[in-house]
């Protein structure tokens, strides 16, 4: 499994332990990585770091670059069967991949056009760990400066999004952030339920999606 250390303008790399947790080794090529996924369909880690994203297996000699849109990738999530990949590029601009990162479309834009908006200091994702209702996965996107801007859903592979939570921060009661939201931010789904998010900032929050 792999572990990164790492706050965002380069760190000590990615280490890997191949036989739980006993023992560490460094990832090549590592130092300005800042987010790690990986799928269940191979042995792949998915990188994102300041040059682009980048994908390695045990035994790889350096990091394999995956074509993408130009920039540095910053955020990034991986569905499980390794086919829908949510990152961020650039001005923090969310893309979208379900082929397995053989391409990517770019979903950023206005709200009313079912896109995720650009120009936060920060994003970031989630994937539900099972396909919903429709067959597809739910994914989530959190936006953040000090504190949050607005929060983003899709329930078809990050095809459409919709907001369903905006700006908020002190003194409102719905304070998640606390002026840290460069650093503390994170998003978990549930993984018995795929329409329950995990919010961690200062504190856990929790959302849940309900139809009235």
């Amino acid at each position: 499994f792999p572990v990164t250390i790492d706050e965002g303008w380069g760190g000590n790399g990615v280490w890997y332990s191949t036989d739980f947790g006993a023992t560490f080794a460094k990832i090549p090529g590592t130092a300005n990585c800042t987010e790690v996924a990986c799928s269940n369909a191979d042995n792949y880690v998915w990188l994102a770091t300041a040059s682009g994203l980048k994908k390695w297996k045990v035994g790889d000699a350096s990091l394999t670059s995956v074509q993408g849109p130009a920039g540095g990738c910053f955020a990034l999530q991986v569905s499980k069967d390794g086919q829908v990949i949510v990152a961020a590029y650039g001005a923090n601009k969310t893309y979208v991949s379900i082929n397995g990162g053989q391409d990517f479309t770019d979903k950023s834009g206005a709200i009313t056009n079912n896109l995720v908006p650009t120009g936060a200091a920060r994003i970031e994702y989630a994937i539900s760990p099972t396909l919903n209702s429709a067959g597809k996965y739910s994914l989530y996107a959190t936006r953040t400066n000090s504190n949050l801007l607005s929060m983003h859903v899709s329930h078809d592979n990050g095809q459409t999004w919709n907001q369903f939570v905006g700006a908020s921060g002190p003194p409102n009661e719905f304070d998640i952030y606390r002026d840290q939201g460069t650093y503390n931010s994170i998003l978990s789904v549930d993984p018995t339920d795929n329409e329950r998010l995990l919010i961690g900032g200062i504190d856990v929050w929790e959302w849940k999606q309900t139809v009235n």
